[in-house]
């Protein structure tokens, strides 16, 4: 069944929201939507990768600065790239009419009241039970990192972050990124860059992979709740992730140092990042 235009637009508003916030946000703002023909599964995981993609774009793009890659090229990747790839697979799915079938909703959508007070009470309703959900998925990840779902995430990355050329100390704050966040795998390098112990195209490497994947659990777990497919959001999205950062680095590898000074990293990678770092 087609979407109306109102619809689309509806929807474009709560990614909107995601990109400049967070997902969290975006899930709240969806929840508050009239959505009445709902989601297709093919609908909600193309909106799914886009907000997973470029979430937090803004704040995230900072601390990329501070670790050393340009705003402009953190924009192009997670934004440009990401948009994309959502547009590729949106055409694909369309093409062989795959996850037709509408999508399963867990978002509590409220009901729409001319009586302002109805409306408030429905408005308090779902964001509590939004919160229930939230705690449970916090829970839940604690449970994988006791029983080691994490450290397995861990070892599953490594050999693939070293072939597609990621350095060794890179890669090692690249599975925090991934598996905890860009705040903390942001901050780790961060701390790494001024001490020039990571090469400058490591730098990049591991922030752009981080920038596209990272809080794979909480993450994959926040747009699964509005129907996304998870082998689209997770399988497809590392598949698309590290395809794009052996791509990005073996393009520019043999470009000179000043043309990666001026388009895609900056001053805060210090003189010794440049040198021959074991």
């Amino acid at each position: 069944k087609q979407k109306t235009a109102y619809e689309i637009s509806a929807c474009l508003v709560g990614s909107e929201m995601c990109i400049r916030d967070s997902p969290y946000t975006g899930l709240a703002v969806l929840a508050g939507l009239p959505l009445e023909n709902g989601l297709t599964s093919a609908q909600a995981s193309v909106l799914g990768l886009l907000i997973l993609f470029a979430h937090s774009l803004p704040i995230e793009a900072l601390i990329c600065r501070r670790a050393g890659v340009r705003i402009r090229a953190t924009i192009f990747v997670r934004l440009i790239l990401g948009f994309v790839f959502c547009v590729m697979l949106h055409q694909f799915l369309n093409a062989t009419n795959l996850l037709s079938s509408q999508a399963t909703i867990i978002i509590p959508f409220s009901e729409p009241s001319p009586i302002l007070l109805d409306w408030v009470l429905n408005q308090i309703k779902t964001l509590f039970i939004i919160f229930i959900i939230i705690v449970l998925i916090v829970i839940l990840i604690e449970i994988f990192k006791y029983i080691g779902i994490q450290r397995l995430i861990e070892l599953s990355l490594k050999p693939f972050l070293n072939l597609i050329g990621v350095g060794e100390r890179a890669s090692t704050i690249a599975v925090v990124g991934v598996t905890l966040g860009i705040g903390f795998g942001g901050g780790l390098l961060i701390q790494e860059v001024k001490s020039g112990k990571i090469k400058y195209k490591d730098v990049f490497g591991v922030i752009t992979l981080i920038g596209m994947l990272h809080s794979v659990i909480e993450d994959t777990g926040l747009v699964s709740l509005m129907g996304a497919n998870i082998f689209i959001t997770l399988l497809l999205r590392c598949i698309l992730t590290l395809l794009c950062v052996y791509l990005i680095l073996k393009i520019f590898s043999n470009y000179s140092e000043d043309f990666w000074k001026k388009y895609l990293v900056n001053e805060n990678i210090p003189k010794q990042s440049y040198g021959n770092i074991s």
